[in-house]
């Protein structure tokens, strides 16, 4: 699943009772009682074969192993073989249920590289090509103005909607109970334009892995659960594997996912929050389930070779290039890092999951990970501390490690320092733009000695092209892909996506405001044809005098209400009302015009572009 996704209190994960009510209510409900949660416990199943590495990660993991805590398992292989395997804290914090490599966990978008490595498969066996049109099986998508294939979907390159985001943004997410895939399947049909031309830019999207997913149901004539048990969990060796029909459906042994605010807490009985529960039912995005095991088993079936003499996580991990021939980070539902000019292959999961594929080492990091905190100590943060283990402890990797290493200083737990940019220069770039005719606004500025690119509350590194006058986001982060072209003096062009040649932005004053009472014009109702929706514009409260308020429908929720803030002439950037709401992109709204009168206005996000509506009612 997508990091964005919203969680919510779920009660047959929380177990937020005391072991002998616990018991009661297993009995009346039929289940067995307690005693069933350890009793297929593994023994003697700990390895610790590289002593500085397994000391590293221990320590790593010291915080989460006190009483009660929640915390996660570590398996790391070389060369084919577990050299460590160990679990910390508790799986379950309620019944006292410690990890180990048979509980289960949600995969969740460690999925979207397993249902890749079935479509792959399936064009092994001659049933697909990645290049077919998706209405080739999926005859009732519409047809749109460019060709999107089953290519761009699993490499997130399609231009279609992020559903995730777009549900929110059309007022469905108020609804108790999951969406269903066929619900945001006819959603996604109503989409009338795309992004951008598809392979033409990378946005993160969960919605081409659940259409691949139908996909794989179409050729296969199976259920998507049944379906990748046949093209990956059963080949793979993973006995306990598989797709959970509803994700906050409960399995014996499994884990439960716990927020600590952000800390390691000592006593994290007031403060370990159990979240476990998505607004979307999953499938190919974000469904899978499995134990520490399974994932093992994963990650030997990817370094398998085919019958082409490859690996599948080298087919994954294959180029990827965008717009003017960028070569971005994200390829076939893998990401590609660099790690002291290690090649490093990896994808995480929501709540904690990660494997991580150093194919010159033949090196593998496989983290389940049910103590939440934040970036700083996520298990993809924590996977460059574990690879630097292992080069410490065997001197043929010395090398690695060395100062005559150029690449030395590039680690996976830090950001890239390729920036070298002189004071002048710097003082140049930084600002606020416009681009007219799109509506995007950027920021270029500095935070702690870093040149950072904002967009749609994005940002990123910027970082020197090929040529001196030209930046570009960095390419090893998921940021919006963009270009900067300088013009010395007379300032900045933007390349994004599909735009053919440099478009000219305007510098924009620091802070710009329009008087409430000149606000009045864009009061109103707006309705989306293609979505049905209708928006709410009219003065923000809460003594926010110069700004507007945006609701989403009834804007019954906090993610359903934003305040515009002016920009540069009918162009307004939003922001939650409130804090900790689902949608974290800040959208810009750009209103139309006949004449004098507003018309309609156009909201874009990072992942949600281009969502027209026309003006229903206001001030004439």
């Amino acid at each position: 699943m997508n990091i964005r996704a919203n969680v919510a209190t779920h009660v047959m994960n929380t177990f937020s009772l005391s072991l002998g009510g616990a018991r009661a209510v297993l009995l009346a409900l039929g289940l067995a009682p307690l005693t069933c949660l350890s009793e297929a416990t593994p023994t003697g199943w700990e390895v610790a074969q590289n002593r500085v590495l397994s000391e590293r990660v221990d320590e790593i993991y010291k915080p989460y192993t006190g009483p009660h805590m929640p915390g996660g398992i570590v398996a790391v292989l070389h060369a084919g073989k577990v050299i460590h395997l160990r679990g910390y804290g508790f799986a379950n914090r309620e019944f006292e249920v410690p990890w180990d490599p048979t509980i289960r966990y949600t995969f969740f978008s460690m999925t979207k590289s397993m249902t890749a490595s079935a479509m792959l498969r399936l064009q092994e066996q001659g049933r697909v090509s990645l290049d077919d049109p998706i209405q080739k099986h999926l005859t009732d998508f519409p047809t749109l103005e460019h060709t999107i294939t089953i290519r761009h979907l699993l490499t997130h390159t399609s231009g279609l909607h992020e559903d995730e985001s777009l549900i929110h943004l059309v007022g469905t997410g108020a609804a108790y109970g999951p969406i269903t895939l066929d619900e945001l399947y006819e959603l996604g049909k109503r989409q009338s334009r795309l992004a951008y031309k598809p392979g033409s830019y990378m946005c993160y999207s969960d919605t081409g892995l659940r259409l691949s997913a139908r996909i794989i149901e179409k050729v296969t004539g199976r259920s998507f659960q049944e379906a990748m048990q046949d093209l990956v969990f059963k080949p793979a060796g993973m006995t306990t594997a598989g797709i959970k029909p509803y994700e906050p459906s409960f399995y014996p042994r499994q884990a439960a996912s716990y927020d600590l605010g952000g800390e390691p807490r000592p006593d994290p009985a007031q403060d370990a929050v159990n979240v476990l529960g998505i607004i979307v039912e999953t499938s190919g995005d974000g469904a899978g389930t499995g134990s520490m095991y399974d994932l093992i088993q994963y990650a030997r079936f990817l370094e398998a070779r085919g019958a082409q003499g490859r690996s599948r996580v080298e087919t994954l991990a294959d180029p990827i290039y965008y717009r003017n021939g960028v070569c971005g980070p994200y390829r076939m539902s893998v990401a590609v890092s660099n790690h002291r000019g290690l090649r490093v292959i990896r994808h995480g999961g929501l709540y904690g999951k990660n494997f991580t594929y150093v194919p010159e080492l033949d090196f593998w990091v496989l983290i389940m990970q049910n103590a939440i905190n934040d970036g700083r100590d996520a298990p993809g943060v924590r996977t460059g501390v574990i690879l630097d283990a292992f080069l410490e402890s065997d001197p043929r990797y010395a090398k690695w490690l060395s100062a005559d290493n150029p690449e030395s200083d590039a680690r996976l737990d830090q950001r890239p320092r390729r920036q070298d940019f002189s004071k002048e220069e710097t003082d140049r770039l930084v600002g606020r733009y416009l681009e007219p005719d799109s509506g995007f606004v950027i920021r270029i500025s500095v935070r702690e000695d870093r040149l950072l690119f904002t967009a749609f509350g994005e940002e990123g590194d910027l970082v020197r092209d090929t040529s001196a006058n030209t930046y570009r986001t960095d390419p090893g982060q998921f940021a919006p892909l963009i270009q900067l072209v300088s013009e010395g003096r007379a300032g900045l062009g933007l390349v994004w996506a599909d735009w053919p040649s440099p478009r000219p932005l305007k510098r924009l004053p620091e802070s710009t405001g329009k008087r409430a009472a000149d606000l009045g014009e864009y009061s109103g109702l707006y309705r989306s044809p293609e979505f049905g929706v209708v928006y709410e514009i009219g003065p923000a409260s809460r003594g926010q005098s110069g700004h507007l308020s945006l609701r989403v429908g009834a804007g019954a929720r906090r993610s359903d209400r934003f305040v515009l803030t002016h920009v540069d002439g009918d162009i307004f950037e939003g922001q939650p009302e409130a804090g900790g709401t689902f949608l974290r992109q800040m959208p810009l709204v750009r209103f139309s015009r006949q004449g004098d009168r507003i018309t309609g206005m156009e909201l874009a996000t990072n992942d949600v572009r281009s969502l027209v509506l026309f003006r229903l009612s206001g001030a004439p």
